[in-house]
């Protein structure tokens, strides 16, 4: 069967083996070329999806691309194509750049001060594609991805799911064998959409096997055939590399195989090679050196000023090169045509010139005063040890690569320090830009290690004292704060550092204090820093938010929300440094907690973009985790737990251990509303893996109440008292628990009076009248109270206002059931029960709360209300009545043509959220592209149109 036919513009078709008789054999294995076709055909409706195309170097893999992009050309496709190389993989986003066209303008202006740039990078790539998808189909051609740099490959692993709605075809080709190495390599990532692999045979023409087995009497094994690949189909050097391998003892040839066992280059190779070369002209063979240590794709421009010649000085030798056929020219660079002559002209240099040249031509890039990372390579190469220049220029390329491509400062960073003697004055400085590029890079942990080492052998500068800070801001992440603060006391005892650093080191100590929830020393640090009139306005945001912690933890909530959006204030005014915007991740929680969710949603979109805007890698996992908490709130419970969730995994990659047991905690909540108890245990277990991992007050006081919660729902309500003992006990040392749990002062007292405890039950009440009275203006202290003091004195007042009251939707809720109980038990009034019942379960239904719901009907059922006139809780599974109300949301946005990105802005929400929302959407509709999204939109559309406002037709 031939390959299927995809029309083209203007009503043109082309048969596929037309397009790829030149490649590689293909005109006979039409299986192969049927995924290029598939994939085109399944972007025309839609839909995205990738074809990968492994092979050695020489396989075709590029004449693939090439033949895959004239046919889509031809079927009216966009074609988008970008490529790696060995130079440019130290340049971020440098094998994209050549099909975003204005990147390098774009990236230039990216926002300054910034850790890590490469969530604000992804968004503008996104934003670009989305940009061209919504124009009509697109092909992407991305070559050689074992060259591509660390914030390509995370560009490319991230971006075809994101975009799997879009009608985005991917061909991603990288070459296979033992002569790629990488710390990391390009894996497919996971998406909706099809994703085929095409492996290619290890030559483009299969004769040249057939002439290595003649050569050796043996088949070769693939790494000598990738070997061979490097030749580029030239029988004399194929001849030669292979016999100079066997006779230099670099082969086993045993049962008719021939193995590859050292892979250098034999002699015979670069005598052939030389030869050849001596057949050029003297300066034609200067240029090749030069042009070799460049890389094996270089500029004109750069080869002329290392030899110190203009341009127009080097056209009869890049005419005799060109035409002797060592070179090919493209667009903007020149290139050697093999790689075996490249390898042979770069390993003719001596090593101590090749080390020179290096470095001259990492010091040409830098004296142009532009960016130092294309310099990044060649003073990897060519510094030495003790050459203060090429140090300079290496801590120079960390710093600026820092912010878009952590991974690469990191080797900068690291080789620089491999170079410093253990004297050198800089060295203190270059092992902080160190720690910070691993802690962008989401290697925390080597971070602190290398901190850790480095200050082994601290002379007490004030760049060890920064590292010092360094290491605090990472413990702190890593849920580690007590040792954090014995690392901040460290760098406090110099009191000659200069104010900035012991500034920085106060800011870390306090905010290490307010993560162990230590409220004295909070309280003594925040006041002292407020009262020195501190001008160091991070230092001042700091104090600000731990008076802001006191103040909460103290139930004087007004004051904590002052001093929260004062730490705001002059965080916004202060430096960019790591803990600029906690207060902002403050005061959304707190205005969470108070029922404030509005102003909680914007201040959430604040986090979120001055997370991506400052490069905050640490702070990844906070926006879903905001989000989660809104959610729970609100009752969208799908939502919370697809937010909390992408909230653990984030935090659990980037190793910021602090946020994990939060999100476990809204896990937790959501499964408990629903009556998953397993799951809820497991949860439970989780967080105390999570508490083992360091000391941290509110991780215990999490797992404490959950646990109980958890004793109760499972009819053990003895376990539950014990558990919360010192809760009955000292009410007043568990605030926090009354004022982030509107309605945990109600549950408490029910608790303690089903098992006959009224002293514990008084005393909880007592403490929530003492929070509700400083709190006049707040309703969920107000109404918790009156909650609380209707269950226990079973006044029928108190629990009415409680219900009209309170702003929490779901501790409304559990007012209107406590309510209809007592309307029944206690006045005997059965009409005012049901009423309050049956509003219960209708609160209960938009707070998500099955496990409630079921036990609010079995009331109403021994009432004798046996109808079913309220609305079902239960989604269906699959269809549109499936859809959460976040999710028909998110697809009224799409169909009016919005992308992700803009969707997300609209809704406050992430825009990886969104693409999570529509792939469930997708699913529960049993539907693959936005395309049949649209139409199913526009027919319910049409279908409400031609209904009257009684919804007849």
């Amino acid at each position: 069967m031939g390959p299927r036919v995809v029309s083209g513009g203007g009503g043109r078709t082309r048969r596929a083996a037309d397009l790829i008789l030149p490649v590689n054999g293909l005109r006979d294995r039409d299986r192969e070329w049927a995924k290029i076709v598939a994939l085109l055909e399944m972007a025309r409706s839609g839909r995205g999806g990738m074809l990968l195309v492994e092979g050695p170097q020489g396989s075709g893999k590029t004449a693939i691309l090439a033949s895959a992009a004239e046919f889509a050309l031809s079927a009216g496709f966009q074609h988008l194509s970008g490529g790696g190389d060995e130079m440019a993989q130290l340049i971020p986003l440098g094998a994209l750049l050549p099909m975003l066209g204005n990147a390098v303008d774009t990236l230039r202006k990216a926002p300054g001060q910034s850790l890590d740039m490469r969530l604000w990078l992804l968004e503008e790539v996104r934003a670009v594609l989305e940009q061209r998808a919504g124009k009509g189909q697109v092909l992407v051609t991305v070559d050689d991805v074992q060259w591509a740099d660390p914030t390509t490959l995370f560009a490319l692993r991230a971006l075809p799911p994101q975009l799997d709605s879009h009608p985005l075809a991917w061909i991603i080709a990288r070459r296979t064998g033992d002569e790629v190495e990488r710390p990391e390599d390009f894996h497919p990532p996971l998406v909706s959409g099809q994703i085929t692999t095409m492996t290619l045979g290890p030559l483009p023409d299969a004769s040249v096997v057939e002439l290595i087995a003649d050569v050796l009497g043996a088949a070769p094994e693939p790494a000598l055939v990738s070997l061979a690949a490097d030749a580029g189909g030239n029988p004399l050097l194929i001849t030669e590399l292979v016999a100079g391998l066997r006779d230099e003892g670099a082969l086993e040839i045993r049962d008719r195989q021939a193995t590859l066992i050292h892979r250098g280059l034999p002699q015979r190779v670069h005598a052939v090679v030389r030869l050849r070369l001596l057949r050029l002209k003297p300066p034609t063979r200067d240029l090749l050196g030069v042009a070799a240590v460049l890389g094996k794709s270089f500029l004109v421009d750069d080869v002329a000023e290392l030899l110190g010649e203009p341009p127009s000085r080097l056209l009869s030798a890049l005419d005799e090169a060109l035409a002797a056929g060592v070179l090919d020219s493209g667009p903007e660079t020149l290139s050697f045509r093999q790689g075996l002559v490249w390898q042979v002209v770069r390993q003719t240099i001596p090593d101590t010139l090749r080390t020179a040249l290096h470095r001259q031509a990492g010091d040409m890039m830098l004296a142009r005063g532009g960016s130092a990372t294309e310099a990044a390579g060649h003073l990897l190469k060519g510094a030495r040890s003790g050459d203060h220049r090429a140090l300079a220029g290496l801590d120079r390329a960390a710093r600026e690569t820092l912010r878009a491509s952590p991974q690469v400062a990191v080797d900068l960073a690291l080789r620089a320090l491999d170079l410093s003697a253990p004297t050198d004055p800089g060295r203190f400085q270059r092992a902080v830009v160190a720690v910070n590029a691993l802690v962008a890079a989401r290697r925390l942990p080597q971070a602190a290690e290398l901190a850790r080492g480095s200050l082994a052998g601290d002379p007490r500068t004030p760049a060890g004292a920064q590292l010092r800070c360094s290491l605090c801001w990472i413990l702190i992440h890593d849920g580690r704060p007590e040792e954090a603060v014995k690392e901040a006391d460290e760098v406090l005892t110099d009191t000659d550092l200069p104010p900035e650093i012991l500034g920085a080191a106060e800011a870390e100590r306090l905010v290490a204090w307010m993560t162990i929830g230590d409220l004295g020393q909070v309280r003594l640090m925040s006041e002292r820093l407020v009262a020195e009139g501190r001008s160091d306005r991070s230092t001042l945001a700091a104090a600000r938010a731990g008076l802001a912690q006191v103040a909460w933890e103290d139930a004087r909530l007004a004051d904590a929300v002052t001093h929260i959006r004062e730490a705001v204030r002059h965080a916004d005014a202060g430096t960019a440094n790591g803990h600029r915007t906690r207060p902002r991740i403050t005061l959304a929680l707190m205005l969470q907690a108070l029922a404030r969710l509005d102003e909680a949603e914007t201040v959430a979109h604040e986090v979120q973009g001055e997370i991506v805007r400052l490069g905050d890698t640490v702070y990844a996992a906070i926006p879903s985790l905001l989000g989660a908490r809104i959610h729970l709130a609100t009752g969208h419970l799908d939502d919370a737990l697809l937010e909390a969730e992408n909230s653990q995994t984030i935090a659990a990659e980037l190793g910021t251990h602090l946020y994990i047991p939060e999100a476990l905690g809204v896990l937790a909540a959501v499964e408990l509303r629903r009556g998953n108890l397993n799951a809820v245990e497991k949860l439970v277990d989780r967080l105390r893996q999570e508490r083992a991992h360091g000391v941290v007050v509110a991780d215990a006081r999490r797992l404490l109440w959950l646990d109980a919660q958890l004793a109760a729902a499972r009819g053990d309500r003895p376990r539950a008292v014990r558990l919360l003992d010192g809760v009955y006990e000292r009410p007043h040392a568990y605030v926090w628990l009354m004022v982030q749990q509107p309605a945990a002062a109600a549950w408490l007292t029910r608790l303690a009076l089903a098992e006959g405890h009224r002293d514990k039950a008084e005393a909880v009440v007592a403490e929530a009248e003492r929070i509700a009275t400083a709190n006049e203006g707040f309703p969920t202290a107000v109404a918790s109270a009156a909650h609380a003091r209707g269950l226990l004195d079973r006044d029928l007042g108190s629990l009415r206002i409680a219900v009209s009251e309170q702003p929490d939707m779901w501790a409304a809720s559990s007012a209107a059931e406590d309510l209809g109980v007592l309307e029944d038990t206690g006045s005997g009034n059965r009409d005012g029960a049901i009423k309050s019942l049956e509003h219960a379960v209708a609160a209960y239904e938009q707070t998500g709360a099955v496990r409630d719901i079921a036990r609010t009907r079995r009331r109403l059922r021994r009432l004798g209300v046996h109808r079913r006139h309220w609305k079902r809780a239960d989604r269906p599974v699959m269809g549109w009545d499936s859809l959460t109300d976040t999710e028909r949301a998110v697809v009224e946005l799409v169909s009016q043509g919005l992308t992700d990105r803009q969707v997300a802005t609209q809704m406050f929400l992430s825009a990886h959220t969104i693409n999570s929302h529509l792939r469930s959407v997708f699913r529960k509709l049993t539907i693959n592209s936005r395309v049949e999204l649209a139409v199913i939109v526009a027919g319910r559309h049409s279908t409400s149109d031609r209904k009257g406002p009684d919804g007849a037709n």
